[in-house]
């Protein structure tokens, strides 16, 4: 399956708790059948009860000692306790390391990666998931790129307690067509004394997305038992798209909401976009049109 010819979805594992010095496990479930990139495999371990309210980009300290689809086929290997350094899969990657492959997965089929990690007396979260085009989705192209200049749908800044999901909302206020794919999240702490600025305005890379659905269609986050996805993925800094989500059509008034969750002990702060062509034009552009959707947008 060339990259990028089909419109992905993210399959997701259930968050499950992280502590130093012992190995964890986080498992994705197909809920239903389809193809898993494992090459972009994306592991999700944060949080440290031990700092209090600190920010820390924990997977850039563990390993990975077991990547095990359906209990059998090996993805780590070496004797004596192997373990890759868990930054290749880390959310703030700059690119694919590893060239694993991609798997066929029958609905009720596992991914278990399992982690370790030291960190004093760290007590973390993990959770692991990959881009996955389910059969249902295996047709479906993922639409032309956006033609003419584009303008930013935005959500507001939205206040994101811990331990609470919450709905970050983008109102679309024009018809067009828009990039999901290129959407950007933001997330940030503010200053204490266990959180310095830097690390503060690093926290989208702590923050996981639940659900991410366009007016009330399908969800874009899948997987069984409450799935989630980091959002470190959807940086404003990363290098690449890691998931082809597809161009969409939106009237006024349609919504895109991101469910998210963090941990900290203090309210985060997040909010995202993305690119957007205006249907009705008017937006300047170089030959002076106003009119991005020449011929037609989509």
């Amino acid at each position: 399956m060339p990259n990028g010819s089909f419109l992905e979805l993210m399959l997701g594992s259930p968050v499950t708790t992280a502590d130093a010095g012992g190995a964890f496990s986080a498992t994705i479930t197909a809920n239903e059948n389809g193809v898993a990139k494992l090459a972009k495999l994306q592991c999700s371990l944060r949080g440290d009860k031990a700092g209090a309210n600190i920010s820390l980009r924990t997977w850039q300290c563990a390993q990975v000692r077991a990547i095990t689809l359906n209990g059998a086929d090996l993805y780590i290997r070496g004797s004596n306790t192997p373990g890759a350094p868990m930054s290749q899969f880390g959310p703030d990657r700059r690119g694919i390391i590893a060239g694993l492959p991609d798997v066929a997965l029958s609905s009720r089929d596992t991914i278990l990666v399992t982690g370790y990690y030291t960190y004093g007396s760290a007590e973390g979260e993990f959770s692991v998931g990959v881009p996955y085009t389910p059969v249902s989705k295996r047709d479906m192209n993922p639409g032309a790129p956006l033609r003419g200049p584009e303008v930013l749908a935005a959500s507001p800044d939205t206040a994101v307690g811990t331990g609470s999901a919450t709905d970050v909302t983008c109102t679309f206020d024009t018809n067009g067509v828009f990039d999901m794919s290129r959407i950007v999240f933001s997330a940030s702490l503010p200053p204490t004394s266990n959180i310095d600025p830097e690390s503060g305005a690093a926290y989208v890379n702590n923050v996981v997305l639940r659900q991410l659905i366009l007016r009330s269609d399908y969800n874009n986050v899948i997987g069984a038992n409450t799935p989630e996805y980091g959002c470190g993925q959807f940086s404003g800094d990363r290098d690449t798209n890691w998931l082809e989500l597809g161009r969409h059509r939106v009237t006024s008034g349609d919504t895109l909401v991101a469910t998210v969750y963090q941990t900290s002990a203090l309210t985060a702060r997040v909010s995202f976009s993305v690119p957007q062509t205006v249907r009705a034009g008017g937006v300047p552009s170089a030959d002076g049109s106003g009119d991005p959707c020449v011929p037609k947008c989509g």
